[in-house]
């Protein structure tokens, strides 16, 4: 049960960013080699209109997962994740995950509580909790040391780890007496002292480097710094403990070479820049080389960019030598659950995710003045015409108003509603796999529809006041 992890695992301070990279860098406790088995969590969450649960998974490689439920009151999602990664609640409770799982949350009152079927996780939550409190006085003495510092850091390429290096010696202490309490290996413990001397105070380094970024560029010597951390990077030991600090770092470096996400690469032109990039700035089949290409060859899958041409087949050759392809493949091929729009559903849903014809809702308002307004969450001009809707309806009392939304993800739109109060009007979403004509008329949005005593509803892209006023005297 994670209860009490629960309560003592919320973060505060700056210093806790330091912690949450160590506690990031260790990744399981089964054995010292790589982690090569992908582990299945199966969560089900129970919340309420009043307290919506939002989960937020992994992010190990690029495609990190969030599902929102809300008012649900027995959602449920599976999700394939690699030992050590993070599951976060209401962004707040963190629990590391270690095995194979199924999780409860239950947030229907008072403060998520969370359930966990496996007592293991339990037991390594604990151990990590205790870790965070023991390594947090070095990093915060650290913290305060290398503020202001930039100078420094700037002139000196050693300066940092230089000082990092006076901790080992405590570092090594407070690590194996926290380790002699807990039921591990000689050759776990072991594993974890490396990968807090090596990988965790290199991620520690750039963490501090990270500062002087913006400067260093504009001197000229950004470039030789970063060579200096990728080739750190490529001489780290890869273990389960340090899998996930070495590719947050592998993912820092690339987006300062290449001055953009590998997320947001879209098309084929975009890809094969970026590969080439990859080939200039980084050695062929090192960490940071294999990370990246297994990572580009998902997006291109993500994109349905098909890895055809010399240069792309040759990065599909990369990518399936590559050390990280299975995790990449499994965080790609993760089994997620949605609420899904069902065809044998009416053409609407409601907030409680019940079906309802269109044609039953807009005859509750017969021979009454009725806007509709379709809009969706993702809609950067509906969201900014809201508030006029909802004022047309405070000008004139007998109009009434329902919203339609176009998004395809029931939670998302609920989240919506939800952190932006509008779940006191009547809201209805959209069924993709069962469409009524009128969304046939509905190329783009925000669009709104009147409705007449002929039953008849008038599309408009624009209203205006004298519009609804001319309308509403109608009735």
């Amino acid at each position: 049960m994670f209860t009490k992890v629960c309560e003592f695992m919320k973060k505060t301070g700056a210093y806790y960013f330091l912690i949450l990279i160590t506690i990031q860098s260790l990744t399981s406790f089964l054995s010292c080699k790589t982690v090569s088995k992908v582990e299945k969590l199966s969560i089900t969450a129970r919340g309420s209109v009043e307290h919506p649960v939002k989960i937020g998974l992994g992010s190990f490689f690029p495609f990190g997962s969030k599902f929102n439920f809300i008012d649900t009151s027995n959602s449920k999602v599976s999700y394939h994740f690699i030992p050590g990664e993070l599951l976060s609640i209401n962004n707040d409770t963190t629990i590391r995950l270690f095995y194979q799982d199924s999780i409860t949350v239950d947030y229907r009152s008072g403060k998520p509580v969370i359930y966990s079927s496996n007592t293991k996780n339990t037991t390594y939550n604990l151990f990590y909790y205790d870790l965070s409190s023991t390594l947090a006085p070095i990093y915060r003495s650290n913290l305060n040391f290398f503020w202001g510092k930039e100078e420094s850091i700037i002139s000196d390429e050693n300066y940092i780890d230089n000082y990092l290096s006076k901790s080992d010696s405590l570092l090594r202490q407070e690590v194996n007496t926290l380790c002699s309490k807990y039921p591990f290996s000689q050759a776990t413990s072991t594993e974890i002292l490396r990968n807090v001397l090596e990988a965790q105070k290199l991620a520690d380094s750039y963490f501090y480097f990270r500062g002087c970024i913006q400067k260093l560029d504009s001197l000229g010597t950004l470039q030789a710094r970063l060579h200096y951390y990728r080739d750190k990077v490529d001489n780290q030991h890869v273990s389960a403990f340090s899998q996930k600090g070495i590719t947050l770092l592998v993912t820092e470096l690339a987006y300062q070479f290449m001055q953009i996400s590998i997320r947001k690469l879209q098309n084929r032109d975009q890809l094969e820049k970026y590969y080439s990039d990859v080939q200039h700035f980084f050695t062929k089949g090192s960490i940071c080389y294999d990370y990246l290409v297994s990572s580009l060859e998902i997006q291109a899958k993500k994109n349905q960019i098909r890895l055809r041409g010399f240069a792309l087949k040759a990065l599909k050759r990369d990518s399936k030598k590559s050390i990280f392809k299975k995790y990449v493949e499994a965080k790609y091929n993760r089994d997620s659950e949605d609420l899904k729009d069902s065809p044998s559903d009416m053409n609407l849903y409601d907030v409680h995710f019940k079906s309802i014809d269109l044609t039953k809702v807009i005859s509750r308002f017969e021979d009454k003045p009725l806007l509709i307004d379709f809009w969706a969450s993702w809609c950067s001009p509906c969201l900014k015409k809201i508030p006029e809707t909802i004022a047309f309806k405070n000008k004139y009392p007998n109009l009434n108003i329902i919203f339609i939304s176009l998004d395809k993800s029931q939670d998302a739109w609920k989240l919506y509603l939800y952190e932006h109060s509008l779940l006191n009007y009547s809201q209805f979403r959209r069924n993709f796999n069962n469409q009524d004509r009128i969304f046939n008329q509905i190329p783009e949005i925000p669009k709104y529809g009147l409705l007449y005593k002929n039953g008849h509803v008038e599309l408009f892209d624009e209203l205006s006041d004298s519009l609804i006023k001319e309308y509403c005297e109608k009735f």
